[in-house]
C-alpha cells in the first residue's frame, strides 16, 4: 500500500511530527480536508536540511514507487524553492538549476509512484511565468508523469496552533489569497483570524484555490494570478503626476479669463485625469489628491 510524506525543511514553522496521521481526523475530513488543526491523508513526516538529506531518506525509508503523494514544504520566491533553507540562496531551485540539482531530484522522484503528486508546500514557488517554467522543468528532467504542484500565493502554517501534545505539529499549509513576500503584523493578525474557516482559507492541495499543476510539460491547472493592491498612496509619490497637478494649480491661481485660457485649463485637467487613470490602473494604487 503507498504512503503520503509530508517532508518539512528545518528552517520552516512547526516540526511535523513522524507519524502524520492526523489526530482528531473524521471520516468527513478526508484529504484535501481536515481540521482546525491540520490536514488529512498525510501518513509520514520527515525533516530535512537539505535536497540530498531528503533523497537520502526517502531512499532508506521508502521503496522505488511506493510514495503516492510528497509535500515539500519549504520557503519559495516566485520560480523557485528553498529545499537548503530560505538564507541558503544559492542551492535555490529555479527552472535554471534544475539540472544541476537533477541527481537528489531524480532520487526523490524515483521513490515515488509514476502517478504520484509532488507539491511544492511553500509561498509563492508557481507564481507567473517563472513559476510555470520551474514547474515544466521539473516535470520534464526530474519527475516525469508525476503531478507537480505549487501555489501562486503565500502559504500559512501556524506552529502553535497546529501543535499536538507530544511537542511535535500536524501536517498541513493554508492557501491564502495574499501575495505579499513580508507576513507583517497586520497580515498575520489576518490569516490568524480566519484560521478556524476552512473554506476560506483551506489546506493547500492540487485542488486549492492557488494551485498550479503541470505534468510531462503541459499546464493542468492554473489558477488566475493575484493581483497586488495597495493602500492610497500620497500625490508626491508620483513625480509625473505631481507636476501636471502643480502647473495646473498655477493657472489655477493666475485665474483665466479669457475663453482660450479657461479651454486650455480644461484641456490640462482633461489630461491630467486620464494619465492619473492610467498610472492607478497599471499600478493598482490610488493617489490621494
Amino acid at each position: 500500500m503507498g504512503k503520503t510524506v509530508w517532508a518539512d525543511c528545518f528552517d520552516v514553522p512547526g516540526n511535523v511530527c513522524p507519524d502524520a496521521r492526523l489526530r482528531d481526523a473524521a471520516p468527513k475530513m478526508a484529504y484535501p480536508g481536515g481540521s482546525t488543526k491540520g490536514q488529512s491523508g498525510w501518513d509520514v513526516g520527515l525533516h530535512f536540511k537539505s535536497l540530498n538529506d531528503l533523497a537520502a531518506q526517502v531512499e532508506k525509508k521508502f521503496r522505488r514507487g511506493e510514495i503516492t503523494r510528497l509535500a515539500i514544504h519549504c520557503h519559495g520566491l516566485p520560480g523557485q524553492f528553498f529545499p537548503s533553507g530560505e538564507k541558503n540562496k544559492g542551492q535555490a531551485i529555479s527552472a535554471r538549476s534544475v539540472l544541476w540539482f537533477k541527481t537528489d531530484l531524480v532520487r526523490i522522484g524515483l521513490r515515488t509512484d509514476v502517478r504520484a503528486t509532488i507539491m511544492i508546500a511553500g509561498c509563492l514557488a508557481g507564481l507567473g511565468k517563472s513559476g510555470t517554467d520551474l514547474l515544466k522543468e521539473l516535470s520534464r528532467h526530474a519527475w516525469p508523469d508525476r503531478k507537480i504542484v505549487a501555489f501562486t500565493t503565500i502559504g500559512f502554517a501556524w506552529g502553535g496552533e497546529q501543535m499536538r501534545d507530544k511537542g511535535c505539529t500536524e501536517p498541513g499549509m493554508r492557501d491564502t489569497n495574499n501575495i505579499s513576500r513580508a507576513l507583517d503584523r497586520s497580515l498575520e493578525n489576518r490569516v490568524r483570524k480566519l484560521w478556524p474557516n476552512l473554506k476560506k482559507l483551506p489546506w493547500a492541495s492540487e485542488t486549492s484555490p492557488h494551485a498550479k499543476v503541470v505534468r510531462n510539460g503541459v499546464v493542468l491547472r492554473s489558477p488566475p494570478e493575484v493581483v497586488r493592491t495597495t493602500r492610497k498612496e500620497p500625490l508626491w509619490l508620483n513625480k509625473e503626476l505631481w507636476d501636471m497637478r502643480e502647473k495646473i494649480r498655477k493657472w489655477q491661481r493666475g485665474k483665466p479669463t479669457t475663453r482660450e485660457m479657461k479651454k486650455k485649463l480644461a484641456a490640462m485637467q482633461g489630461a491630467y485625469m486620464r494619465r492619473k487613470r492610467e498610472i492607478e490602473e497599471k499600478k493598482k494604487v490610488t493617489y490621494q489628491e
